[in-house]
């Protein structure tokens, strides 16, 4: 994302999709009964392709990078949850 500063308009479109993104999981942790593994897959193929769909400029392997840097960033900071069936 850093090397997007020189890009205003490109990072401005990322974080959108960013913060779009991170307001879908805080309410699709609470309900998805999908296993852990299978909801990062997941998170990071769509969050690519939603970058790559969205984002003008951004090419798919920088798209890819966005997309498990963020999955990471959100697993330390917790808006990505699993939900455990009791």
């Amino acid at each position: 994302m850093a090397g997007m500063r020189d890009w205003p308009d490109t990072w401005e479109s990322v974080e959108r999709r960013r913060r779009l993104r991170q307001e879908r999981l805080e309410i699709e942790s609470e309900i998805s009964p999908d296993a852990p593994n299978r909801r990062l897959l997941s998170l990071m193929a769509d969050y690519e392709q939603d970058l790559i769909s969205n984002v003008g400029g951004v090419r798919s392997d920088d798209a890819q990078r966005i997309a498990l840097g963020q999955t990471g960033e959100w697993l330390m900071r917790c808006p990505l949850r699993f939900r455990v069936d009791q």
